[in-house]
């Protein structure tokens, strides 16, 4: 990817992430974003279809962020003691983990270990998925927040 393109994901992430914690204020959600990952994952996915960027959403274990061509980018990775906005290489992204993450990510059982069925290039099949999990109601992607 080149410098411009990820510059512009890096910007679309912020606002996707200030938007997201918008509404996890006015729902009353913990602010380290806790059950926002695939609400937030589908604000930043609209944000980078609408600028022509594309993107994967990945539903890993118990958590949802994309992929943006090589790039892991997670803006809630937060509830699991990493930036606000964590964009890294998806081949370096073992690296960046801590000690207790990586061991996941080695045995399948990290949150960003994810199965081809659970990558979605559209918003209608992760929803879709998500009511086939049963997930809860707060955590669902709401076509309210893509506005």
């Amino acid at each position: 990817m080149d410098a411009e393109k990820r510059k512009k994901v890096v910007v679309l992430a912020r606002k996707a992430r200030k938007t997201a914690e918008n509404i996890a204020e006015r729902e009353d959600l913990p602010y380290r974003m806790n059950g926002m990952c695939a609400r937030a994952s589908a604000i930043l996915f609209e944000l980078l279809r609408a600028a022509d960027i594309k993107a994967l959403i990945c539903f890993g274990r118990h958590h949802c962020y994309l992929k943006v061509d090589e790039l892991v980018v997670d803006i809630t990775a937060t509830q699991f003691g990493y930036s606000r906005v964590f964009i890294v290489p998806e081949n370096e992204l073992y690296s960046q983990l801590s000690e207790v993450h990586q061991l996941q990510l080695l045995d399948g059982t990290s949150y960003w270990n994810y199965e081809d069925d659970r990558v979605f290039n559209n918003i209608t099949d992760a929803m879709y998925f998500q009511r086939q999990l049963d997930w809860p109601e707060k955590q669902m992607i709401h076509r309210s927040d893509l506005r």
